[in-house]
């Protein structure tokens, strides 16, 4: 059934990773009405996001970026919303994640009226407007025909939104595949810029023309809404720190929470604020950033070591014919090389100035590839032939999306992918191909699947290179006179959980010094390593300023050796101390009722009414059944309420049933008179107990066991803490013990247990109404 549908998360996470990755270039684009035209620099280009627009007399500079608008809807789904800018104004947005798809086909389009992403500037007013209401209204009509002339597929029904949606072109869901070949994907991406950009020249030829007559200047206005920046200048966090605290405390569910706070670089107890009750959404947000490889996840363990974490030497599965090896980047590594790419392209000092001798290896690479691409596509065969030392040829069957290339010798059947890091340490070691002396010898050094075929791209590649020296020049200086279109370094997460339980002098090895804050990429004493295994295949490894490294450490683990010294001296810590507060009451009916927030009236609900009546029960409040009293009270809070409001909120019920609060304060207390702060209990085993039951299974398989770790064999010590309702003492009645020699028989001593049947309300309130700890 072929029925219009939202995007699903599939097609929108390909389409956005289309258009985010540089490396695909997009094919000419010109677009042009009237004296008003768009155009871009080809498929020359770094940076095929970027168009001239020659508007009357004047030429601006515009560039598409993918934004998170500060809105409900974008920050569900981040990155998705495509924005059109000059050099000092946001223009216009298009929502990706609101575009209608089918069984087949993801329409690209907008909704022609006012509303999100700026299409106030074409169907609305401003406030200062010298413009008559009946100059927009006839504006608006006139947009709707242009459009229509040139986009006569128009939705009169969208799947979740009103008004007429003006479908641009239907984007086939197979070109969106991953697999679809270079091409195919090319092909859209030219496809979905060329579109967006038609639509908008019509729109603002007309536009301009709107105001002739009522004022000689046309000023532009921003889109209505913040867009998010990915790296303000200034940081608010520490590049390295480490979340510790006792067991329970939330350190891991927190890292989301701080991961967003890092990326987005904004204060953690707004984050926190802003998905307090709402952790699923912050789940999706977090998502999205991870399937851009912003943010990594990795656990260190006792077996966990600096080959996992950085690079190592790893068996190449990929072929049946022999065993091979090859350096495998770790974690680490991948992270760190996707975050210096982001900022060298956003930074000066990551640029080469256009007189440089020698030309930035990407930028050639780029073009390169895009010609390889094209005489590809004009071969008759789909082959292309380049020639290899000695005047013998080899053969380019393809070319990844990744730029990989396929190349076999003409003579041999053997295919070997050629990845561009091969090429590139050729292109910053020799000037010219001719400069390999001995070819042989020399490409071994560099390392790769085949020396003279790596030889034989090097050598096409400066051939390339020659011919479009001054294209190639007059780029460079391009994007140096556009800088100020550039994004700024978008911050990448690495999340080290468990961080203590591995050996951190061994996993980091030398990147220790690399990771202070004044020795990362950029800064004043800036250092960089040859690593180990790929040596001067690659350049000089830095860590660069845009990574931050979040780390977890449970302090009551005493499995594991303090965390290393050189290693503690480079990281911030934020202690993450048991937090009893969010246990009252009054914050665990807050919670439970927005657990069902989906609901309008949950009180009319079978499903609610029978979880309120367990933890009414055993929080015993029996003040608050009903609409009458619930509905005044879910009236006055919100999801943004603090905790003192929610707490004022519930001060007429008196509660008389467990009080976890209290509970797990007294507990506490206890143990930490007894071995210190950092073996106290968290709060977060029992953040999500919502009946009686629910405090009994933690307790049962969470608590107990966690005391019995802290005081093992040292059963009084755990009656001093739960008293005599949970651990109770049986004397001995009988030795059980044989005669044997002379061995005297000891005097009789006494055995403890806990109590195996179901413990109470008035069980668990005893541990805090106690009077004394020997109770």
């Amino acid at each position: 059934m072929n029925e219009l549908r939202l995007i699903e998360a599939l097609p929108l996470q390909s389409l956005l990773s289309l258009l985010a990755d540089n490396t695909l270039p997009a094919g000419p684009i010109l677009v042009q009405y009237d004296n008003y035209t768009v155009r871009n620099a080809g498929t020359l280009t770094k940076h095929p996001l970027k168009f001239t627009w020659q508007r009357g007399n004047q030429q601006v500079a515009l560039a598409f970026a993918l934004a998170t608008w500060d809105t409900a809807a974008g920050r569900a789904s981040p990155g998705s919303n495509l924005v059109l800018k000059n050099d000092d104004s946001e223009l216009m947005g298009f929502s990706l994640a609101q575009l209608p798809q089918d069984d087949t086909h993801v329409l690209l389009g907008f909704k022609m009226g006012n509303g999100e992403g700026g299409k106030n500037r074409w169907f609305g007013r401003r406030r200062d407007d010298p413009r008559p209401a009946d100059a927009t209204i006839e504006l608006a009509r006139e947009l709707k025909r242009a459009w229509q002339g040139l986009f006569p597929d128009v939705l009169p029904v969208h799947p979740t939104l009103g008004g007429e949606w003006l479908v641009l072109a239907r984007l086939p869901l197979d070109d969106l595949r991953p697999d679809a070949g270079l091409n195919r994907r090319m092909a859209l991406k030219t496809t979905v810029l060329q579109q967006l950009a038609h639509a908008f020249v019509v729109a603002e030829k007309l536009r301009d023309e709107s105001f002739s007559g009522f004022e000689s200047e046309i000023l532009d206005e921003r889109i209505p809404i913040q867009i998010i920046p990915a790296v303000p200048t200034a940081p608010v966090h520490p590049l390295n720190q480490i979340l510790y605290g006792p067991p329970g405390t939330g350190k891991t569910y927190a890292t989301a929470a701080w991961a967003l706070a890092l990326i987005e670089n904004k204060p953690f107890a707004e984050i926190e604020a802003r998905y307090r009750h709402d952790q699923r959404t912050l789940q999706r947000v977090l998502e999205q950033y991870k399937s851009r490889k912003q943010v990594r996840f990795v656990t260190f363990h006792q077996s966990f070591s600096y080959e996992d974490f950085v690079e190592g030497i790893k068996p190449n599965l990929d072929g049946d014919v022999e065993v091979s090896y090859k350096v495998e980047p770790g974690v680490f590594r991948l992270i760190a090389d996707d975050a210096t790419r982001d900022w060298r392209r956003s930074t000066p000092a990551g640029r080469s100035a256009p007189g440089a001798e020698k030309l930035p290896f990407q930028l050639v690479y780029d073009a390169y590839i895009a010609d390889l691409i094209t005489r590809l596509g004009a071969s008759a065969d789909g082959t292309v032939s380049i020639p290899t030392v000695g005047n013998y040829s080899a053969i380019i069957s393809g070319v990844s999306g990744q730029g990989i290339i396929s190349i076999r010798h003409s003579t041999g059947p053997y295919q070997y992918n050629v990845k561009a890091a091969w090429t590139e340490a050729a292109y910053q070691r020799y000037d010219l191909a001719t400069d390999i002396v001995p070819m042989n010898k020399k490409m071994l050094e560099i390392g790769g699947p085949n020396a003279t075929l790596q030889w034989a791209i090097f050598n096409d590649l400066k051939r390339y290179e020659a011919a479009h020296q001054e294209e190639l020049r007059a780029q460079v200086a391009d994007e140096e006179a556009t800088a100020t279109l550039s994004e700024q370094a978008p911050n990448y997460v690495l999340i080290i959980d468990e961080i203590n339980r591995g050996n951190v002098a061994s996993i980091f090895g030398e990147l220790i010094t690399l990771l202070e804050d004044d020795k990362r990429a950029g800064a004043d004493n800036a250092l960089s390593i040859t690593l180990p295994y790929s040596k001067e295949t690659r350049p000089p490894f830095s860590v660069p300023p845009n990574l931050f490294v979040l780390g977890t450490m449970n302090t009551a683990d005493r499995s594991v050796e303090a965390l290393d010294t050189a290693l503690r001296r480079r990281f911030s810590f934020v202690e993450m101390s048991p937090r009893p507060q969010l246990l009252s009451p009054a914050q665990m009916i807050f919670r439970f009722r927005f657990k069902y927030a989906h609901y309008e009236q949950p009180w009319a609900e079978p499903e609610y009414v029978k979880a309120e009546q367990q933890l009414f029960e055993l929080l015993g409040c029996p003040l608050l059944k009903g609409e009458n009293v619930q509905k005044p009270i879910w009236k006055a809070l919100t999801s943004a309420s603090s905790e003192q409001q929610i707490e004022d909120a519930f001060a007429f019920v008196h509660f008389s049933g467990v009080n976890l609060q209290k509970l797990l304060d007294t507990l506490n207390q206890r143990l930490e008179y007894l071995l210190g702060r950092d073996y106290c209990l968290g709060h977060a085993w029992l953040m999500g107990v919502s009946s009686l039951e629910g405090l009994q299974a933690v307790f049962r398989n969470k608590v107990i066991p966690q005391l019995q770790d802290f005081f093992p064999g040292n059963w009084g010590r755990l009656g001093q803490i739960l008293g005599k309702r949970f651990v109770t003492e049986r004397a001995l009645a009988t030795s059980p013990l044989l005669t044997f020699g002379e061995e005297d028989e000891p005097e009789g001593r006494s055995l403890y247990t806990i109590r195996n049947e179901a413990w109470s309300i008035e069980d668990f309130c005893s541990i805090y109404r106690s009077s004394t700890v020997a109770s």
